[in-house]
């Protein structure tokens, strides 16, 4: 009794049980390439038996069984071989016969019978072509053998002896059939002993009517072709034997072909394509060899006549000892071939070394290609095969927006977007930035899907992170600057009018701050700044904010209180919090601060008038004896004269015309731009003397003067203009608060001043803060107008607020005016070269504030700023000055 085998998972096999099939091997499936779940049953009921074997005989390993299996197993023909047993159970192999069935389905159809001797002309195999089978019924060849003539018999015999002594030999005899001799017979004898698979001596043989030979006249016939002259395809009928019996004449345009020609090179006597080299001829002469045996084939090849030409040639067997060769002129495809074959190339040398992921998905999210950078930006071993595979490396605080993207663009055809997020890589901590863009190509019949591709902008975005650290962050403090600090408190006091809560200024200034620079040295004093900075983080709430106002000037922003007494509350825990000493390099510095309080009301509810309460409160502090705290009350308005007082200055100062213009030199710093002014207004009053438009302005905003003053500058502005242009300069600015912007007919009133006037409306700039843009839609309009009718634009106190580059893009505006506090005192020239390209690839100008030093100059004009302002080039004065040209 065997024992159950050590089969290997390769060998497909069944177990069988009384007959009956109680298991089959995994690799089943595969050999049949079929379900094979209906093997399973009673043996007889696999299929018909094409042997003489019963299933008894195949398990007990006495015999092999062939056996076409049923319809519901495709008709698979298989052969059936006993493994093992352990008494009970056998296990049978299972190998599928379709490739010999096919062959075998060939070889009938070939119209050749086949037989395979030995030298000693005994039978070893044999397969008879169907046109025998139709004139002697079977497959046993002594049906049509028995019947030839004895000489021819001999003859047969001879030439089987002799090509089976010489394996080079090839012999061809030809016999009759029967007495009225209406069949004859072609045997080709060829060698085949040094074939593993078969070891013998073959003799194909072709049933043929009528005469013992086929004269050059007919063959042509014989092989059932016309053979047109007119015909673009080329068209060759040769012989068995390799020799041309017809040709057209595009055939011999080919490959040079004429009648009586080999087209397999023999001996000396070369072939059709004898020129090409041996791996021409032998891909030939391979595909000629199977046609003469029955079975058709193809080949491409260069052309012998001319080398730049590839042919396509067709080689089938025909009727009468004939194969027919069809050419045709395969150039323009096989170089279609070839330039697909680089392109492939060369997308695959990209895709190997791209940086970049390239996924596409099909409109369910599918994927279609993934490209070889699934590695880089993934980790080795992820497989993408659809859009959810992808998600989960994405953060989770992205997922969604790209989620969204993609659900976007797949709904609509010809689409493209971007946007970034972080892709972890399966690591949270690790993530990374990346750049997406999706973009729908599913009605490209080329590309057929969404094609999304990813690009890694982590360091990018680490550079663009501390630029806008820097652009609004104080370097020394790291504390919110004064630009970023006024833009948060402009918001803030929005979404409190809007939410009906209160907002608190809390002013803070170090006390005699220039004392301890002056006598324990600078780097004290910078400790001491950062020291004050860190105590006054950490007494806020959370929802309170503090900047470096400038010097030692700090700010506090203190939305959603209640009342005053809440503010002062708050003032309080700060003061405490921060005053104490502070040792540095062995000295003890005693720390106090001046602290001034406002808040948010009816009659002042922007940042300039609340913090212009909170610094007078913070004045009256220091006036009163320091390190103490003060809360706002009108009284405190220059020097308190009393707000009633101060409000009725301000308004006869405006009915009275005591206000008057300075002009600042804007310099060019670039050969072939005019240079111009800006207009500076100032308020000459009677017992203060000049007072300049910050302080002012801040009243007039609390007083709500801001429309009447604003109408009565920009009248001023516009009636020197004209003075100013004859002035050397090409152009002049003026100044535009967002109060004055937010106005309907802002740009219509200013307009008609300047036509007034009789100012060109193109030497005009209107200089505008980023504020303004938060006014809505009537600030668009009112720019729309002004660009309309020939007026630049220039962005005021550019840089210090990372939102001013989105405005860029959606306001119109000529200029951008580099803020003074990235150019005095050390020009920060990262940010000044980061504003310069932006500025270039959006076209427009820049200006560079505050320039007061000559290296500040070179800075600026090697970096390629436009124009430049400050003291070096001139302070504001009553008249515009001369501008010289800077070399």
């Amino acid at each position: 009794m065997d024992s159950q085998p050590d089969l290997l998972p390769s060998i497909p096999y069944l177990v069988v049980r009384d007959e009956t099939v109680i298991e089959y091997a995994a690799d089943i499936e595969r050999e049949l390439g079929v379900d094979p779940a209906p093997v399973l049953g009673p043996l007889d009921a696999l299929g018909q038996r094409l042997d003489d074997v019963s299933y008894a005989d195949v398990i007990a390993g006495r015999a092999e069984l062939r056996v076409r299996l049923g319809a519901r197993l495709a008709d698979r023909p298989v052969r059936l071989r006993r493994l093992a047993s352990d008494g009970d159970r056998t296990w049978i192999e299972v190998r599928s016969l379709a490739d010999e069935f096919r062959l075998e389905t060939l070889l009938r159809r070939s119209n050749f019978g086949h037989m395979l001797l030995s030298p000693r002309v005994e039978l070893l195999w044999s397969i008879t072509s169907n046109d025998l089978a139709d004139v002697f019924p079977g497959d046993d060849p002594m049906n049509w053998v028995e019947l030839m003539d004895p000489d021819d018999m001999e003859t047969l015999g001879r030439a089987i002896a002799e090509v089976g002594a010489d394996p080079n030999l090839r012999r061809s005899v030809t016999h009759r059939l029967n007495a009225d001799r209406t069949y004859t017979i072609t045997d080709t004898v060829e060698s085949a002993v040094h074939d593993p698979d078969l070891r013998g001596v073959l003799v194909r043989s072709r049933l043929e009517e009528g005469a013992d030979v086929i004269d050059g006249d007919t063959a042509s016939a014989y092989a059932g072709v016309t053979v047109s002259d007119h015909m673009p395809i080329g068209v060759i009928v040769a012989s068995d034997q390799g020799r041309v019996l017809h040709r057209n004449a595009a055939a011999g345009s080919y490959v040079g072909a004429r009648t009586g020609q080999l087209v397999v090179p023999n001996g000396d006597e070369p072939g059709l394509f004898e020129g090409l080299g041996a791996d021409h001829v032998a891909k030939f002469a391979s595909v000629f060899a199977a046609a003469t045996a029955g079975i058709a084939g193809h080949c491409t090849l260069v052309s012998p006549t001319d080398h730049r030409r590839w042919l396509r040639l067709s080689v089938s067997p025909a009727a009468a000892s004939t194969v027919v060769i069809t050419i045709e002129d395969h150039t323009e495809l096989a170089e279609t071939e070839r330039a697909l074959r680089a392109s492939n190339r060369l997308l695959e040398a990209l895709d190997a070394h791209s940086e970049d992921l390239v996924l596409v998905f099909d409109a369910v999210g599918s994927s279609h290609y993934v490209s070889s950078a699934v590695a880089r930006h993934l980790g080795d071993g992820v497989e993408i095969h659809s859009l959810d595979d992808l998600l989960p490396f994405v953060h989770p605080t992205d997922r969604h927006t790209v989620d969204e993207l993609w659900r976007r663009i797949r709904s609509e055809p010809s689409s493209s977007s971007s946007t970034e997020f972080r892709l972890t890589g399966g690591d949270e901590s690790a993530s990374r930035w990346h750049h997406i863009t999706i973009t729908n190509l599913i009605d490209d019949p080329d590309v057929g899907g969404v094609v999304v591709t990813m690009r890694d902008v982590h360091e990018r975005h680490l550079v663009e992170r501390e630029l806008r650290f820097k652009a609004t962050h104080d370097a020394l403090t790291t504390l919110p600057d004064r630009a970023a600090l006024l833009s948060r408190l402009e918001a803030l006091l929005r979404k409190g009018e809007h939410d009906g809560w209160r907002t608190a200024i809390v002013f803070c200034d170090v006390d005699r701050f220039k004392l301890i620079n002056d006598s324990a040295g600078h780097r004290v004093g910078d400790r001491v700044l950062t020291e004050v900075a860190n105590r006054l983080r950490g007494a806020l709430r959370s929802s309170d904010f503090v900047g470096r106002f400038g010097g030692d000037e700090f700010v506090v922003v203190a939305p959603n209180v209640d009342d005053e007494e809440h503010a002062l509350a708050l003032a309080r825990r700060i003061f405490d919090a921060v005053v104490g000493p502070v040792r540095e390099e062995g000295v003890d510095v005693d720390v106090t601060l001046s602290m001034g309080v406002a808040v948010s009301d009816q009659d002042c509810a922007t940042a300039a008038g609340l913090l212009h309460r909170s610094d007078l409160a913070m004045y009256e502090s220091k006036r009163t004896g320091r390190a103490r705290i003060t809360m706002y009350h009108p009284e405190l308005d220059l020097g308190g004269d009393g707000a009633g007082a101060l409000r009725a200055d301000l308004r006869a100062a405006i009915d009275g015309e005591q206000f008057s213009i300075h002009y600042q030199p804007i310099v060019s710093l670039v050969d072939g731009l005019e240079s111009g002014h800006e207009s500076l207004a100032r308020w000459e009053h009677p017992e203060h003397g000049l007072v300049g438009a910050g302080r002012f302005i801040a009243v007039a905003e609390s007083a709500g003067m801001t429309t009447a003053l604003g109408d009565e500058l920009v009248k001023l502005a516009c009636r020197n203009a004209r003075g100013a242009l004859r002035g050397n300069g090409s152009f002049v600015s003026i100044n535009l608060s967002s109060a004055q912007l937010s106005h309907r007919d802002a740009a219509a009133t200013l307009l008609d001043q300047v036509l007034l006037n009789g100012v060109d409306p193109s030497s005009i700039v209107i200089e505008l803060t980023e504020a303004a843009f938060a006014q809505g839609p009537t600030v668009q309009a009112n720019l729309e107008m002004f660009r309309a009718a020939g007026v630049r634009i220039f962005l005021d106190d550019f840089g210090v607020g990372y939102s001013s580059l989105s405005h860029l893009h959606h306001f119109p505006v000529d200029g951008i005016k580099i803020d003074t506090s990235i150019i005095n005192p050390t020009v920060d020239v990262d940010l000044v070269r980061l504003i310069v390209g932006v500025a270039r690839t959006l076209g427009i100008r820049t200006v560079a504030e505050g320039v007061e030093r000559q290296e500040q100059l070179d800075v600026v004009r090697a970096e390629g700023v436009d124009y430049a302002q400050g003291y070096l080039l001139g302070r504001p004065s009553p008249a515009p000055s001369a501008i010289a040209r800077i070399d």
